[in-house]
């Protein structure tokens, strides 16, 4: 089962989702997701990423959150967050020299 989630986490960011995390050379597992909620009566957006890498041989996690702070706030998982993810990532690896 393990294998099936990582593999289904590389496509999302492949082919998916989370495909604006992508950076060339670098395997990247991710997870986007998108979610509402209330405060004080206004529907709100919450937007994240959840993703490591590289892959084979994982060396860094990241977790993104965004709120939004008016309902017109257009933030989802794969918009907003995931290009965060890859500035997180970006940053990560060319500190490390990895790429």
């Amino acid at each position: 089962n393990y294998k099936a989630i990582i593999e289904g986490m590389h496509l999302a960011t492949q082919k998916g989702t989370a495909k604006r995390c992508q950076i060339k050379g670098i395997d990247i597992a991710g997870k986007t997701g998108t979610a509402q909620w209330r405060n004080h009566n206004m529907k709100l957006s919450l937007a994240w990423f959840i993703g490591f890498a590289p892959i084979d041989n994982p060396k860094v996690a990241v977790a993104v959150l965004v709120e939004g702070v008016i309902p017109q706030d257009n933030i989802q998982g794969g918009l907003t967050a995931a290009p965060i993810a890859k500035e997180m990532l970006e940053a990560y690896f060319k500190k490390n020299k990895q790429f």
